[in-house]
């Protein structure tokens, strides 16, 4: 009866295990998550744990890191982390997670070994984040769809009390650089729409390709 009841006691720890793996990957997801969703508008009233910014990104190819985390109800922390081009496409990628602390610590080393993240107010990590956004609107391109959910953290954060000037674009114009990932379609398109919204000689790329 003892093996079979600690048989037993594994097969009901490793159900609860599944469960709770199914229930973070759920927590973890962005986009069609409706619990994911949920858990991004219920962090906008949480207090807020930091704001942090690459110090690299009106440098380089002006990409990098935007960070806003509130704590939640026990030692959980709400995350969202925005890639921003500050060049030229606005929001790149987004995403929002619910971590516990520890995997909020892993989740900021990661970042931070690729950029220098420095501590912001919220009011100015929000106001850069969406003048980057309108920014890249008016030359043609919308946020990430990801960052639909991920915006809510944001709550009733106020931009007025930021006195932070930002200029987006690289010498007056917008700056494609293609990433890594961007294929000959992608880039194509990219310039296309530039080149409709800027007209000739009004933008800059760097890109793989001639003009097109």
């Amino acid at each position: 009866m003892g093996i079979s009841e600690n048989k037993r006691q594994k097969q009901l720890a490793k159900k609860k295990k599944k469960r709770k793996m199914k229930k973070t990957a759920t927590v973890s997801a962005v986009g069609g998550s409706s619990n994911a969703l949920r858990l991004a508008k219920q962090s906008a009233i949480m207090p807020i744990h930091e704001c942090l910014v690459s110090e690299e990104l009106f440098d380089g190819n002006g990409i990098g890191s935007v960070v806003i985390s509130r704590k939640m109800s026990g030692a959980d922390f709400a995350i969202s982390v925005i890639l921003l081009d500050v060049f030229c496409l606005g929001v790149k990628n987004a995403f929002f997670r619910v971590v516990s602390s520890t995997e909020y610590g892993e989740l900021i080393n990661h970042i931070g070994m690729n950029e220098t993240l420095k501590s912001v107010e919220p009011a100015c990590a929000r106001k850069l984040v969406e003048e980057c956004i309108e920014y890249a609107r008016k030359i043609g391109f919308k946020p990430h769809p990801d960052y639909e959910p991920v915006q809510y953290i944001f709550g009733d954060i106020e931009v007025d009390s930021c006195t932070e000037s930002y200029t987006f674009g690289k010498g007056g114009k917008p700056f494609y650089i293609a990433g890594p990932h961007d294929d000959t379609a992608k880039v194509r398109r990219i310039l296309k729409t530039l080149q409709e919204s800027c007209g000739e000689g009004n933008y800059e790329y760097m890109a793989g390709i001639e003009s097109l």
